[in-house]
């Protein structure tokens, strides 16, 4: 269709007096001479330099003038590059062989429109799905769940979903009469009311990070510096309070809590290296250190719930970007040796000058990095075509297609991917069903330790909420209570342990977690699922 609307009318004189809507082999008066010269080697004009330049009707790059322009033409649109422009190119079109005029045909808009709608939005993104289908296709594969039913495959998600919950270990407060000092500070750190202060600073730290300016008056330098020195204190004092009341090592159990002191320190060292601004080495650390006033901008996700989980799945899917990662440079390394053994010899045009170009390795990776983000890519290809390299279009298209379509949107899919396997309920538990889990287990295994005496079973059931423990209902009769508190066991049909060193008997935190799972949201396996999987059900041993 390109080629039917504007093959041949895509060109112009180089001449920027010809006329436009003029018919390139010029235009004869009434007396036989030449009212308008033709635009070809014979007629000449001044350039603004003063050189005298042969005329030559010249075809915009690229254009449609057959199908292979046409085809390159339209893949450069659908990256979304330069497409205005020979839009508006397109607009002027009067005819073959004449020049353009402006605005001579608005029309030629719709064909763009379309193709944009169409090419770029729709089937690009069709095209990112067909690339998440195929990626989660073949991680079920090669992680061996391909060879699974659905029903053996929820298993494993389930499964695996149970195993990443891990029980927390209790912090013991202070005694309140034998270490009262303590206590209060214990009960200070733990009100609501100073989470919330402490939000509420670092929102306020964080804006005035913000106010800074090139050329701000001396007067704001200063007040922001002391206004820093005060939150630096604020935080300072945060930590050391967290720290005398918790105690070092059960302050440093929580990763918040690691992360805040490590900012802390950072700050801390911010101040010392700033004040010896009069040292190269005080300037230079300084600067450094300085980036731990940006990071007190991420202790917000702590008091944000969203945050925190959308961090959490960015740290889940570094291990799957760094094997993505991995094959993208590899993917750098053979097209930046083929750029540099193709085009190593190309001179400067319109996008290649000293600091893009493919003379070397070094600057042919950063050129490449540039041509993945897809910005100003097809300038490369015009200036290597036009050093007469014409196969180069199969070299940028091809490197494109895989580094800005596929590489990327693999970067995507991944964390999509990994966002929506933390955003994923376990059958019905839903995360409050779980923090009230670990809360009543953090009762009974206040290290920790991911162990619990079966004697202390009842009373943990007791104690779970519904529907996880014990109805309420069923507590009204001693009678009904036992008789539930038997069926509940039986149910979850758990097998005891005995560990070196202990009488008692012992069950683990994830095979009750998985029973009360299994038993309270009706989330039983088929029998010849797991006789399938070679994996025997926990079968009741009571001690």
């Amino acid at each position: 269709l390109g080629v039917q609307l504007f093959a041949g009318k895509m060109h112009s004189c180089n001449d920027p007096d010809f006329p436009p809507a003029t018919s390139r082999f010029g235009v004869r008066n009434s007396t036989g001479g030449w009212a308008v010269e033709p635009c070809s080697p014979e007629f000449s004009f001044t350039s603004g330099d003063g050189e005298v330049v042969p005329r030559e009707w010249q075809p915009f790059e690229p254009n449609f003038d057959n199908v292979m322009n046409a085809m390159l033409q339209l893949f450069i649109m659908s990256s979304g590059e330069n497409w205005p422009s020979v839009m508006f190119r397109c607009i002027d079109t009067v005819a073959v062989d004449v020049s353009p005029k402006v605005n001579n045909s608005p029309a030629a808009v719709l064909f763009f429109i379309a193709f944009i709608v169409v090419g770029s939005f729709f089937f690009l993104n069709l095209f990112t799905g067909v690339i998440f289908d195929n990626f989660l296709r073949l991680k079920k594969e090669m992680d061996s769940s391909g060879i699974l039913t659905d029903g053996q495959r929820e298993w494993v998600r389930r499964a695996r979903n149970l195993l990443a919950v891990k029980p927390e270990r209790t912090v013991v407060a202070p005694h309140r009469f034998r270490q009262p000092v303590r206590r209060f500070f214990f009960d200070l750190a733990q009100n609501p009311l100073f989470q919330t202060t402490i939000t509420v600073a670092i929102i306020l730290n964080v804006c005035t990070l913000a106010v800074n300016f090139y050329g701000e008056p001396p007067l704001l330098t200063t007040v922001l510096e002391v206004v820093n020195y005060f939150f630096t204190g604020l935080f300072i004092l945060e930590a050391a309070i967290k720290i005398f009341a918790l105690t070092l090592r059960q302050y440093l159990v929580d990763p918040w809590n690691r992360f805040d002191l490590v900012v802390v320190i950072g700050s801390i060292l911010d101040v010392v290296f700033t004040s010896l601004q009069g040292f190269y080495l005080g300037s230079l650390l300084g600067k450094i250190f300085r980036i731990a006033r940006v990071l007190r901008v991420i202790r917000l996700a702590k008091a944000i719930t969203g945050l925190r989980r959308l961090i959490v799945t960015l740290v889940a899917s570094v291990p799957a970007l760094v094997n993505v990662g991995s094959l993208l440079l590899l993917l750098f390394f053979i097209y930046a040796i083929m750029g540099v053994q193709s085009f190593g010899r190309v001179p400067d045009g319109d996008a290649m000058d000293a600091h893009a170009n493919f003379r070397t390795f070094s600057i042919a990776l950063l050129t490449l990095f540039r041509i993945s983000t897809g910005e100003g890519w097809e300038g490369f290809l015009f200036d290597t075509q036009s050093d007469g390299h014409f196969v180069g279009w199969i070299y940028y298209v091809s490197f494109v297609t895989i580094a800005s379509f596929v590489m990327v949107n693999l970067f995507i899919t991944i964390i999509i991917e990994e966002f929506e396997t933390a955003e994923a309920e376990t059958d019905g538990m839903s995360d409050s069903h779980l923090q009230a889990f670990k809360m009543v287990w953090r009762y009974f295994d206040p290290e920790g330790l991911g162990r619990l005496r079966v004697r202390d079973l009842e009373h943990f059931l007791r104690h779970l909420p519904e529907p996880m423990g014990i109805p309420v209902d069923t507590m009204v009769a001693s009678g009904a209570s036992v008789a539930a508190l038997l069926r509940k066991l039986q149910d979850m049909d758990l097998d005891s342990h005995e560990l070196p060193g202990s009488s008692d008997q012992w069950v683990f935190f994830h095979e009750v977690l998985s029973a009360v799972h299994r038993t309270s949201f009706k989330a039983r396996v088929p029998g010849k699922v797991l006789q399938d999987l070679h994996i025997h059900p926990i079968n009741i041993k009571r001690a």
